[in-house]
């Protein structure tokens, strides 16, 4: 069933595009050293995290494992953790506990 069968009208997949176009463009600056630089779009997920049947999932989790907030789907317009300083807390833990991750299921 097509995102048309299902109601949505077409404004709200352009504005998909281009809400996957910025998390992309967001993607690359604070991951400069990773990927293709050349790549686009998918291609250039799959060339950092590999071939994947999730790859925004997967992408996800690469930012949050190397100390970013997720690039995909966040409420949160913070992307990257500050590092902590002697004295201060920070709210948040900048990488994921292995048990989380485990029970993360985006299906």
């Amino acid at each position: 069933m097509s995102f048309f069968e299902k109601g949505f009208c077409t404004q709200y997949l352009k504005n998909l595009e281009k809400l996957f176009q910025k998390s992309i463009l967001n993607a690359k600056a604070i991951l400069a050293d990773s990927g293709d630089s050349e790549a686009t779009g998918l291609n250039w997920i799959y060339s950092v995290t590999g071939k994947t049947s999730r790859p925004i999932y997967e992408m996800n989790i690469y930012c949050l494992t190397n100390g970013y907030n997720a690039v995909f789907c966040s409420r949160y317009s913070i992307l990257v953790f500050k590092t902590q300083k002697s004295g201060i807390c920070i709210s948040h833990n900048n990488i994921p506990h292995k048990d989380l991750l485990e029970e993360l299921d985006s299906s």
